[in-house]
This record gives C-alpha cells, sequence and structure tokens, in this order.
C-alpha cells in the first residue's frame, strides 16, 4: 500500500492534509521519509529537498501548524535522524515552540538570548534542523539557515513573506538559500 493510499485510507474522504500528516509519530515518520527521498514528487525538479538533505551543511527551519504536529514531527525526525537510510540521517533536532500545551495561541516575542540560542544550536553541527510553531517567524538573523520547509497554512501574507526569506541573511559561506512549501494554497 502506498503512503498515499495510507493516508486516503486513515483520513477517509478529507483526504490528505499536512496536519493530519503530521499527527502522529508513525504518519511523520513516513511523509518525512517520502518527502526526502529522491523518488518523491519533486524529483525532476530543480531543487529536490533530498539535494537539500544531502550537503555537507544544511541548516533547516521547519514550520509546523501546532504544538501536536511538532511534537510528533520531531519524534520522527529524532528516529529519522539515526537512520542511516534516512535523508534525515545525522541531523540535529531542535523543537521550539510559541504555543502552550494547551495548544494556546501564545506566540511570545524571542529575545536576543533566543536568538542566541538558536544561532548556538545551529553553529553546533553541520547538519541542523529546528522545528517552530509560531516561533523565529520575525525579528531574527539566523545566518547559517540555509533552508526553510513550510509545513503550515499562513494566513497573512506578512508573516508568509517574514518565514519564507528566513534563509536569506548574508553568511560567510553561505552559497544558496531554498524554501520549499508544503501548503498547495501557498504555492498557488
Amino acid at each position: 500500500k502506498s503512503l498515499m493510499d495510507k493516508f486516503h485510507t486513515d483520513f477517509g474522504a478529507e483526504g490528505f492534509t499536512l496536519e493530519k500528516a503530521l499527527s502522529k509519530k508513525e504518519y511523520a515518520i513516513h511523509f518525512l521519509k517520502w518527502i526526502s527521498s529522491s523518488s518523491s514528487i519533486m524529483e525532476g525538479s530543480r531543487y529536490t529537498l533530498s539535494d537539500c538533505l544531502s550537503k555537507p551543511k544544511a541548516h533547516i527551519l521547519m514550520f509546523v501548524p501546532h504544538l501536536k504536529e511538532a511534537n510528533a514531527a520531531y519524534q520522527a525526525l529524532e528516529q529519522l535522524s539515526k537512520d542511516s537510510d534516512s535523508g534525515f540521517y545525522g541531523f540535529k533536532i531542535k523543537q521550539i515552540s510559541g504555543e502552550t500545551d494547551t495548544d494556546d495561541d501564545f506566540i511570545p516575542v524571542m529575545g536576543k538570548s533566543d536568538e542566541d540560542t538558536l544561532n548556538a544550536f545551529l553553529e553546533s553541527d553541520n547538519r541542523t534542523l529546528i522545528i517552530s510553531v509560531g516561533k523565529a517567524t520575525t525579528g531574527v538573523t539566523l545566518g547559517t539557515l540555509d533552508t526553510v520547509l513550510m509545513m503550515t497554512s499562513v494566513k497573512s501574507a506578512e508573516l508568509f513573506m517574514q518565514e519564507t526569506t528566513r534563509p536569506l541573511s548574508i553568511y560567510p559561506g553561505k552559497t544558496d538559500a531554498t524554501v520549499y512549501l508544503f501548503d498547495t494554497e501557498a504555492a498557488i
């Protein structure tokens, strides 16, 4: 059974959504493996996610919709980072959230110490991935960051621009920046 068949069976007539794909660790593992494989739907495009993940240095910021999805993505990526057959193998993972455990929309302003902590994390390894729910969206400079994975819908054009331009900071040795949009509404 293909991943999409499994999602269709599990999700019924409503079908696939990013929130559902990241709603449980099991789904997140399958979804993340699928999007990171060279035979995924991005094959043939100029910049596949598998190409990004195979770079010797990769610093990624993944925006997800809610704490539930962030937790499932974190658990999945922790497992995939130890799987030598995974595109996420060897990545150091960190989760940050602007939501509470009760799923309230509480988005604190990031201070200088938060920014310093994130930059220290990014610089601590050649392959890092930060999962974010409502943090590191504005007012943060993450110099080594070179990739954004948009796995959430953004209703505000201003916030969309802020999030998708996160990797554009100039930094010594950085040669490119890539943004992957997984929300079909945002990509249109």
